[in-house]
């Protein structure tokens, strides 16, 4: 209903229609398109009966709910224009209309044909705009389709791509599992190649280890038997040194109990004997341990060697003393022959005839000398005599002082080359050189505490080094070891100190003194070393002897020679000068007990003064040695001797000095010694007493 009242509110439906139906078909023909309708009016229309034109016209429209009923009233209309075509419009129907503005059920309407040609062009233009939408709609659906396609090819396309992507993924991470997986594999079959290797080699070395330990048992075995073997053997040779030891010791004491001229014996036969009973007492100890080692088969070897040098040195000095004891019997004897023969002629009124020597006495030797070519002896000048006297003084003094230091060394010769005894030997330098090296002058009691550490060491008593304590009389030769090195370490330091630092020479000096006053031998090791580094202390002038070679001579002389170099003169005078200076600062330095005498003191240079005042002067050291000497000791001297000095001073610029001009090498000592004698004989002209030397310590340094 509501459809039938838009048409005819419609434009269209208000036009007039004419009866003509050429003029209707050619309007319908210029007339523009229809509006479009919609699908609910083309329902065909149905002649009503009993004022009913169109029934349930309002349920038709309505029938939008049902897309089934819509389509087979499409179909119904596409028959009916269809069949109004063939009939050209020639179909005209009555239709009637109830009338809908009154609302009378009864009342019928009349249209005109045209009205069947106008609903029929309206379906028709419906159709046309239904085909329309139709393929607009199939358009729509194909390109809905076409896209939808499309977007189901992208879809599958991304999707293969994600797929591949995927696939590519997990074949990158399947690659990356294997390579790592391998890696892995290639890891652990090196690790177990190189556990296998190292269990390999494991088991080799606990197999070497084991074989080392059966071979190590087999030789601890070994050495076990032969250390029983060696044992056995050293035991048996160890008797046999021991009752070799007990048969020396023997003939030691009966040959010097046997001795009728013991009181010709010195020093050393005395110490020979105690020797002796420290040998006895030592071997007793060393044979009677339960392990005879080495060291102590070694030892008693050493000690039978001692005993045997001890021996020796007995027998040689029983010799001397039995030609003494003889040549003094003997001479008792002609003694007393002469007196019964003076005797005889006294009785009888007859003079004695004198009794006639086979050898000439060393006097005789002096006082005259023998032609080699008429075998005449002819007597010698009193100058002459002075001379050859003095020169048999200073080779006894160097002969002996050489004698001894080499009979030292022989003694200590077994202790110092002993592998055994080198920490013991070391401790004893230490002991030594600490209190030496540390000899300064600060004061009298740091002076007397040095003194009192090494007459502790020589007394036995046991001192500490490095935190361990150490005695000298641990073994026999300790003593004389400590001793020896005692002197040579005072020695050395006048060789490398006092040359360079000559006011040090008197703080060593008195530490010198204080243990020569303690020390008897001491100090003459410390003389004899003296000697033996300068012998021109004595003064001693060695001789070239046939067949010496010029390194061998200046040897003799004291001159350094190392590789075939003999060492620089000025060197040379150097050294000799700090040696000279040393000595005579031991000659005026007081000893600590100021009421004990001087063990060595100033007439000592006076007796070297007049010994180098009948010798002949060597070219340069003469002047060197002597300045020093007058330098250090000038001033004692003079308090000592008073006017002597002044004439001894004056007999050597006049009779020694002249000498010395003629024979120098150089002009340096020289000229210093005369210089020097010069001004001390124009002072002591004036009565000027001569200077101390630089760096004296008197008397009362002791009390500082």
């Amino acid at each position: 209903m509501e459809i039938g009242k838009q048409l005819k509110n419609s434009s269209k439906g208000k036009l007039i229609y004419k009866t003509n139906p050429r003029n209707i078909k050619e309007i319908l023909d210029d007339a523009a398109s229809p509006y479009q309708l919609q699908h609910s009016h083309l329902e065909r229309p149905t002649h009503v009966q009993g004022n009913k034109l169109y029934e349930d016209k309002k349920d038709i429209v309505a029938t939008d709910k049902s897309k089934k009923q819509a389509a087979e009233k499409s179909q119904s209309d596409e028959k009916l224009v269809s069949k109004e075509k063939k009939t050209k419009y020639s179909c005209v129907s009555l239709i009637t209309l109830d009338s809908l503005a009154s609302g009378s059920k009864s009342e019928k309407t009349v249209v005109s044909p045209e009205f069947g040609r106008t609903v029929c062009m309206i379906k028709e233009c419906e159709r046309m705009w239904d085909n329309k939408a139709k393929a607009a709609a199939q358009a729509k659906q194909e390109a809905f389709n076409e896209k939808t396609k499309r977007l189901h090819q992208s879809s599958q396309q991304k999707l293969q791509e994600q797929e591949e992507n995927f696939t590519n993924r997990m074949k990158q991470l399947y690659e990356q599992t294997s390579q790592l997986h391998k890696k892995e594999m290639a890891e652990t079959v090196r690790n177990v190649t190189k556990l296998k290797e190292d269990h390999s080699t494991h088991s080799k070395r606990l197999d070497d280890k084991l074989q080392e330990g059966d071979r190590k048992r087999r030789e601890i075995a070994e050495e076990e038997r032969k250390r029983q073997e060696e044992m056995q053997t050293r035991q048996i040779s160890m008797q046999k040194v021991h009752s070799e030891l007990k048969t020396m010791i023997e003939q030691f004491h009966n040959a010097y109990n046997g001795c009728a001229y013991k009181q010709y014996f010195g020093d050393l036969v005395n110490k020979s004997v105690n020797l002796m009973k420290q040998i006895k007492e030592t071997a007793d100890l060393i044979i009677n341990r339960k392990d005879p080692s080495e060291d102590l088969s070694e030892k008693l070897s050493n000690i039978l060697d001692r005993a045997k040098n001890a021996y020796d040195c007995l027998k040689q000095h029983i010799d001397e003393a039995n030609k003494k004891g003889k040549a003094e019997d003997e001479a008792r004897q002609k003694l007393a022959e002469q007196e019964a023969q003076i005797r005889e002629a006294q009785a009888s009124n007859t003079a004695p005839e004198p009794v006639q020597e086979q050898q000439p006495s060393a006097t005789a030797s002096v006082n005259s000398v023998k032609d080699e070519e008429t075998g005449q002896t002819t007597p010698r000048s009193p100058e002459e005599k002075r001379k050859r006297s003095v020169i048999e003084e200073v080779v006894k003094d160097f002969i002996e002082s050489r004698m001894h230091v080499n009979e030292v060394d022989k003694t200590l010769a077994n202790f110092v080359n002993n592998s055994q005894m080198k920490k013991y030997k070391f401790s004893l330098q230490k002991a030594v050189n600490v209190p030496v090296n540390a000899i300064a002058p600060q004061s009298g009691t740091h002076l007397r505490s040095q003194i009192q550490k090494l007459l502790h060491l020589l007394s036995g008593s046991q001192v500490e080094v490095s935190g361990k304590h150490v005695s000298a009389k641990e073994v026999p030769e300790g003593l004389l070891f400590c001793k020896h090195l005692i002197a040579k370490m005072i020695v050395k330091k006048a060789e490398e100190q006092v040359t360079s630092n000559h006011e040090s020479a008197f703080s060593i000096a008195m530490v010198a003194v204080g243990l020569w006053q303690e020390h008897a031998d001491l100090g003459k090791m410390l003389l004899h070393h003296f000697y033996v580094s300068c012998p021109y202390i004595i003064p001693y002038y060695m001789p070239r002897q046939d067949g010496m070679t010029l390194e061998q001579y200046h040897r003799v002389l004291g001159y350094k020679v190392e590789g075939g170099s003999i060492e620089a003169q000025d060197k040379f005078l150097k050294r000799m000068s700090g040696l000279m200076r040393l000595y005579a600062a031991i000659l005026i330095s007081s000893p600590p007990k100021t009421n004990q005498p001087h063990p060595h003191g100033i007439e000592h240079a006076w007796i070297w003064l007049t010994r180098i005042l009948n010798m002949d002067p060597q070219p340069d050291i003469t002047a060197t040695m002597t300045f020093d000497l007058l330098q250090v000791t000038g001033h004692d001297l003079f308090g000592n001797y008073k006017m002597q000095f002044v004439k001894l001073v004056y007999l050597l610029y006049k009779d020694l000095l002249p000498k010395m001009k003629n024979i120098a090498a150089t002009g340096g000592p020289v000229a210093r010694l005369e210089n020097f004698l010069e001004t001390l004989l124009k002072n002591l002209k004036n009565r000027m007493a001569p200077q101390q030397p630089d760096g004296y310590l008197p008397p009362g340094f002791w009390f500082s």
